[in-house]
């Protein structure tokens, strides 16, 4: 399997927890990998990406290279639209962060609608997250990443009992509230297949 994948959210929303948790899993499962991490002031919210190459080559990407976008935050994702191409898949979390360097320089508002329909351009598969659909599943919006996980998962068809394993080994607190956003996540995708429980 020979995959590109971009990471990518704003400092503290689990970007780096979710690349570690991947990567981990690929380790287990026997994928070559490699990843690149690129990160701003992430603890002031700056931008925080991860690049991941699965297979033989290096972690750096070209324009229209990128298999799979997973964005914890719109303008983040925005920033990453070159790299897509029409057989692209984008998971993404429907978030905007106003960051403290938009609110100085008082940049012109940046509709969530503008960057959604550049992406539904882009790429072959737009799967969103929104903030109701996390409350409606009682899932807390800082676990995302686990969420957003287990699509991922689901869209790479991963082991799904060894995925949860590597999750469980790499998160500290809420471990059962963890893998249940990493189940849901996977449901989203695969309705109807029955899933592992431990």
């Amino acid at each position: 399997m020979k995959k590109k994948i971009i990471i990518c959210g704003v400092g503290n929303q689990g970007v780096v927890t979710f690349s570690k948790i991947l990567l981990s899993y690929l380790s287990k499962a026997k994928i070559s990998a490699s990843s690149y991490i690129k990160s701003g002031l992430g603890y002031l919210g700056g931008s925080v990406s991860v690049f991941i190459s699965i297979g033989d080559e290096f972690p750096f990407f070209s324009e229209d290279e990128v298999d799979y976008l997973i964005g914890f935050e719109l303008i983040e994702c925005g920033r990453f639209l070159n790299f897509l191409k029409d057989t692209s898949i984008a998971i993404v979390y429907l978030k905007l962060i106003k960051t403290y360097k938009m609110k100085i320089k008082k940049e012109r508002e940046i509709r969530k609608d503008e960057i959604i329909s550049l992406l539904e351009k882009r790429v072959k598969k737009l799967i969103t997250v929104t903030s109701e659909e996390l409350k409606e599943n009682k899932i807390p919006e800082r676990l995302v990443n686990s969420y957003l996980l287990g699509i991922l998962a689901s869209e790479l068809s991963l082991d799904l009992s060894l995925m949860i394993n590597e999750l469980k080994n790499h998160v500290k607190f809420h471990k059962d509230l963890n893998k249940k956003a990493l189940l849901l996540g996977y449901k989203k995708i695969q309705k109807g297949v029955d899933l592992y429980e431990n």
